[in-house]
C-alpha cells in the first residue's frame, strides 16, 4: 500500500528539485537546508520505490533514465513528468544522498509534514487526484511501508510512554531509548537511560544530527536539578558497573550554575549509600550548596584496631614528610563510598571508607595519602596535575631514603 505524506500550503515545483532552496518560515522549523525531499526522492528512486508529488491539482511523477558514462561509470539521472507530459532531466541522479538509507528519506518526508501541519499515513489505495491548498506526496513500495510501521525508531511516539517532566526546553520520558529526540526526530545514536525530547533550538547538520551537543547537555543536566521524583534522580546520579557509552554518565553537574532541589539532594545522599555510589560531579554539586560538606556522609566511629591502623599510617607517612599539613584537615570515617572507592575529598574534608581498613593499614595509608593531595594541592583525579604531582612526590621520597640530590 502506498504510504501518503499530506502537507497544507501548495509547495514551489522550484523548493523540492532545487538544491538550496528552503523558504520556510517559524521558529519551530525542522528543516532550513533546503535538501532533505531533493535526498528523499534520489533514495526512494534508487531503493524501487515510485513517487509522486501532487502540488495543488498538478501530477508530478519522478523515475529514472540511464545518463552517459561519466569516467566509465553508470548514472542514473532522476527525470520529472509534470501532468504526463514529457519528462525532463532534474539536475541530480540516484547517487545523491549514496549513504543514505530509506528511513532516512522517510524522515526527511515526515520532517516536511510535522513543520507543515501535515499527516502521515499508509492508505489502502493510491490518490488518484490532488487537493487543491495541499502538496501530498505518494510513495509506492512494501519497504517504506516496513519503515513507516517501525517509525517509533527515530520518530517521537509519544502514546503509552509517561511523560517525567517537562519544561520550555525538555522533555523527559520514562523508558530507555537509542537516541536523544529533537521536536520529535531523533538525532543522535547515543544509549540513554530516559527518553529526551529537546524543545529548544538546536543547530542540526545536514544528515539532521545535532552539530552541538555540549548545549543539549546542559539542558538535560540543569532538568535533573529541577526534577522532583526522587528515584529518577536517584538513578541518574547512581553509577553503574557499564557506564561506557552511557549518555546519563556524562553528564557534568559541576558545570551548572542551577541551585539543586532539596530532591537532588536527598538523591545523591541516597547514591551515596548504595554499593555502586554517586557520581562524582553530582557529590562535587551538593558539596557547593551545604557550608558543612560531612552532612552529605553516615559517619562511622573506628574501633580499637581501626584507629590503631589510622594512626599507624598517619605516622608512617608523617615520618616519610608527606602529609605535613594533614592538621588543616578535617578527616571522617563512612561506611559506604562505592564499590572499590576507598576515599574522595572535598573543600577541606578528607573521606575514608570504612572498606580500607579491611584491606590493610598500607591501603588506608595510600587512601590518605591520595585525598591529602586533593585537598592540600587542589589536584583532581585523572588530571596531568595529579600525575606530575604524584611522580615528584615518589622523586621527594627517594631523595629522602637515599640522601642524595638528583
Amino acid at each position: 500500500m502506498p504510504t501518503i505524506f499530506r502537507n497544507k500550503g501548495e509547495a514551489h515545483i522550484n523548493a523540492l528539485i532545487i538544491m538550496g532552496v528552503s523558504a520556510k518560515v517559524g521558529e519551530h522549523r525542522i528543516g532550513y537546508f533546503g535538501t532533505g525531499v531533493k535526498f528523499a526522492i534520489p533514495v526512494l528512486l534508487r531503493t524501487n520505490h515510485k513517487v509522486t508529488i501532487w502540488i495543488g491539482t498538478d501530477r508530478y511523477d519522478f523515475s529514472t533514465r540511464p545518463l552517459q558514462q561519466i569516467r566509465d561509470q553508470d548514472f542514473e539521472v532522476v527525470v520529472m513528468a509534470k501532468n504526463g507530459r514529457k519528462p525532463v532531466q532534474l539536475g541530480f541522479t540516484t547517487q545523491l544522498g549514496r549513504n543514505w538509507q530509506l528511513w532516512q528519506a522517510y524522515r526527511e518526508l515526515y520532517c516536511n509534514c510535522m513543520d507543515e501541519d501535515g499527516t502521515v499515513a499508509v492508505a489502502p489505495r493510491k490518490i488518484t487526484k490532488g487537493v487543491p491548498g495541499e502538496t501530498i506526496v505518494i510513495v509506492e513500495g512494501d519497504d517504506l511501508e516496513r519503515v513507516h510501521a517501525e517509525r517509533g525508531k527515530y520518530i517521537l511516539d509519544r502514546e503509552g510512554r509517561e511523560l517525567i517532566y517537562s519544561n520550555e526546553d525538555v522533555e523527559i520520558f520514562r523508558g530507555v531509548s537509542p537516541g536523544i529526540f529533537y521536536r520529535g526526530i531523533r538525532v543522535s545514536d547515543t544509549d540513554t537511560m530516559f527518553t529526551y525530547n529537546v524543545l529548544a533550538q538546536q543547530t542540526l547538520t545536514e544528515d539532521r544530527t545535532l552539530a552541538d551537543m555540549w548545549h543539549v547537555d546542559s539542558i538535560v543536566r540543569d532538568a535533573f536539578l529541577a526534577i522532583d521524583d526522587h528515584k529518577v534522580v536517584e538513578a541518574v546520579v547512581t553509577k553503574t558497573d557499564n557506564e561506557a557509552g552511557q549518555y546519563e554518565a556524562k553528564l557534568n553537574f559541576d558545570w551548572s550554575g542551577q541551585k539543586p532541589s532539596e530532591t537532588f539532594k536527598s538523591a545523591v545522599k541516597s547514591a551515596r549509600k548504595t554499593p555502586q555510589g554517586a557520581r562524582d560531579s553530582a557529590v562535587n554539586m551538593y558539596h557547593k550548596q551545604v557550608d558543612d560538606p560531612a552532612e552529605l556522609y553516615e559517619i562511622v566511629a573506628l574501633n580499637g584496631t581501626q584507629q590503631a591502623q589510622f594512626d599507624r599510617a598517619k605516622r608512617y607517612l608523617n615520618a616519610a614528610g608527606l602529609i605535613p599539613h594533614i592538621g588543616k584537615h578535617r578527616v571522617i570515617f563512612v561506611n559506604c563510598l562505592g564499590r572499590r572507592q576507598f576515599g574522595e575529598a572535598t573543600k577541606d574534608l578528607i573521606v575514608v571508607n570504612i572498606t580500607a581498613f579491611d584491606t590493610g593499614t598500607k591501603e588506608v595509608a595510600a587512601t590518605l595519602l591520595e585525598e591529602y593531595l586533593h585537598v592540600q594541592e587542589r589536584v583532581r583525579d585523572s588530571t596531568r596535575d595529579m600525575q606530575n604531582l604524584l611522580f615528584a612526590t615518589i622523586m621527594n621520597v627517594i631523595e629522602k631514603a637515599t640522601g642524595h640530590t638528583i
